[in-house]
């Protein structure tokens, strides 16, 4: 994910009915927009990226879905997660200033989106709106990885992220 911003507004753009917002919804959609794209990315790539471990596995995950040799991706997958491993650690964590563990940070985030929603089905209210979509990509991005999982278990994100893949689904049918 590298600009969540312009993705979630292209799918917004194929939708048939523009939504009616008021202009304090929608600069609450938008912060939370930003707030996806230059804080929960960012804490993404650190944690998927954290330990060598699981940067080969995220790699390792990335490399089933391409068409490559076993040698070419037994490379990419070694030198690949080590060079994410180091960019994670030395570059995008100072870069954010994260004080603390990673993961803590993720789950905080998360955690700070999920009281964001707070009762309702979902930041847009009966129904996704582009905040709803932009931090459920981020998190759709590393389904199947230990942080993914983590994420789910310990924070309150599981039911609001489950209705947005269920209204997914049923709009995509």
């Amino acid at each position: 994910v590298s600009n969540v911003n312009e993705l979630v507004g292209q799918l917004r753009g194929s939708t048939s009915k523009p939504p009616v917002f008021t202009p304090a919804q929608a600069l609450e959609e938008q912060r939370w927009c930003n707030w996806t794209e230059e804080k929960l990315v960012p804490c993404i790539q650190v944690n998927v990226f954290r330990s060598p471990k699981e940067a080969k596995s995220a790699l390792e995950t990335v490399m089933k879905k391409t068409e490559m040799g076993a040698i070419n991706r037994s490379f990419v997958s070694q030198a690949g997660s080590f060079y994410k491993y180091l960019g994670a650690k030395w570059f995008v964590k100072r870069k954010l200033k994260l004080e603390q563990d990673e993961r803590i940070a993720l789950m905080s985030m998360v955690d700070e989106w999920v009281a964001a929603v707070g009762s309702r089905g979902f930041a847009g209210g009966c129904a996704p709106n582009q905040a709803d979509l932009a931090v459920f990509g981020a998190l759709n991005s590393i389904e199947g990885l230990l942080a993914f999982e983590e994420v789910l278990t310990q924070t309150g994100v599981s039911p609001w992220y489950q209705r947005v893949a269920a209204y997914r689904a049923a709009q995509s049918t």
